[in-house]
């Protein structure tokens, strides 16, 4: 599986130091700052951004499911 961490900022379609665009992702869950990331393709990939606050927010304005906020709901 994929491991990459981020350097730069961010674009609107991508975050740096990522391998996929936002259209690429279906949901993701994060834990101790990893992100376990499910692809359109279900495929899953991990990613451990230097900020990650920013990826968080990154996923959030591009309107990516968050399963654990959906599940504790």
């Amino acid at each position: 599986m994929p491991m990459t961490s981020d350097t730069h900022t961010t674009s609107a379609a991508g975050y740096p130091g990522f391998n996929y665009t936002h259209e690429q992702l279906y949901k993701y869950a994060e834990s101790s700052g990893i992100f376990t990331i499910m692809l359109q393709n279900k495929s899953i990939v991990h990613f451990i951004p230097e900020h990650p606050e920013k990826f968080k927010r990154w996923l959030k304005t591009n309107h990516i499911f968050d399963i654990k906020a959906a599940a504790s709901n």
